[in-house]
This record gives C-alpha cells, sequence and structure tokens, in this order.
C-alpha cells in the first residue's frame, strides 16, 4: 500500500522541520516541483500527486544508488554551508578575487 499523500501543509511542516528553505522562500520550492511537473496539487484537497516524470526522476535515482540527493539533511546541509559563507565584494581592479 502506497504512503498517504502529502499536503501542502505536510510539506511546508516538514521543510520547516528540517531548516529548509525560509518563510519567503518555500512558497517557490513548491512553485517549482509543480513547474518542473515532477507532481500535480490538487486544489481542493491540497494534495501532490507524483507525475510519470516525478516517478521515474525517483527510480532513477534509485537505480543509480543517489537516492540521498531528495533527503532532506541533504538540503538543509547545503543550504547551511551556503549561509555560512562570507559575500565576496565586487571585483575591483586591484582585488585578488579571493573572500577571506
Amino acid at each position: 500500500r502506497p504512503p498517504a499523500k502529502l499536503t501542502e501543509a505536510d510539506l511546508i511542516s516538514a521543510m520547516e522541520k528540517n531548516g529548509i528553505g525560509t518563510d519567503a522562500t518555500m512558497a517557490q520550492h513548491i512553485e517549482k516541483i509543480l513547474s518542473r511537473r515532477y507532481c500535480t496539487r490538487n486544489d481542493d484537497t491540497m494534495e501532490f500527486s507524483p507525475t510519470p516524470l516525478g516517478e521515474a526522476l525517483v527510480m532513477a535515482c534509485r537505480e543509480m544508488n543517489i537516492e540521498a540527493l531528495w533527503e532532506p539533511f541533504l538540503r538543509k546541509e547545503m543550504e547551511n554551508r551556503l549561509n555560512a559563507m562570507e559575500p565576496c565584494p565586487p571585483p575591483w581592479p586591484w582585488s585578488t578575487g579571493r573572500c577571506r
């Protein structure tokens, strides 16, 4: 028996729990998976359903043993590392091009 379908509220809760995105970007993440046609959303129930493309992506990742790509910890770790980086100043003719 397949797992229950995620609702938009379930997905947002999981994203918050795992530190994925911000209040300002969570809706963008959801719109991205919809616009890429990995899933559809029932506007009445707000439940997501995988599309054949989404299912093929999951099956391909499993086949290549790279299932960790969709694990929340990976996205959280990437966001933490990016947030910890010091932004570089604009390149000036006299700069070395390296950030501190």
